[in-house]
């Protein structure tokens, strides 16, 4: 377990500082090019698929981490 004080455990699951995510995916290059290209795969595109319920669901399901890192760099900058 980290001893970085800005993560917290929380019913079994880490709850990391928005401030974090914010450095990591909007101020480091790196995490600017990772977000980017995942957002490319799986946030930047319909998640519907015509007569498949199924399908959009997973597809809607690849959508989610992406939302919550968009979400908690919000969250960092008081959005």
């Amino acid at each position: 377990m980290s001893d970085n004080k800005q993560v917290k455990t929380k019913q079994n699951s880490l709850e990391v500082d928005p401030s974090i995510y914010h450095r990591f995916f909007q101020q480091n290059k790196d995490g600017v090019a990772i977000l980017e290209e995942l957002a490319i795969l799986f946030y930047d595109r319909t998640s519907v698929v015509p007569g498949d319920p199924y399908m959009t669901h997973v597809k809607e399901g690849e959508r989610n981490p992406i939302r919550f890192i968009i979400e908690k760099c919000a969250q960092a900058q008081g959005g």
